[in-house]
């Protein structure tokens, strides 16, 4: 519960300071790169123990999460890096 508790603060501190930084409307449209920076970039700073890099993974789950529900919840248009980070298979041809 410990680990939890840590990982919700730091998730939500996170986008509270990209939400500071970027404002809250950027943030969300680039939720893919956003994704992909917590979900790789923040365990890479906590590899020196297990419980850092257990609490950064949780945090990077949370954050996914928090950025969808967010975007649901303002109704922000599609990603413009979505092409880019996600593989989509070509449609088929008659």
């Amino acid at each position: 519960m410990n680990l939890f508790l840590l990982s919700l603060l730091l998730a939500v501190s996170i986008l509270i300071i990209l939400f500071k930084l970027f404002g809250r409307t950027n943030t969300l449209r680039y939720h893919t790169a956003v994704d992909a920076v917590a979900m790789i970039g923040v365990p890479i700073l906590a590899l020196g123990s297990f419980n850092g890099l257990v609490v950064s993974i949780y945090s990077g789950i949370l954050i996914s999460a928090l950025l969808s529900g967010l975007r649901y919840y303002y109704k922000i248009e599609e990603d413009p890096l979505r092409d880019i980070f996600c593989v989509t298979s070509p449609p088929a041809s008659p």
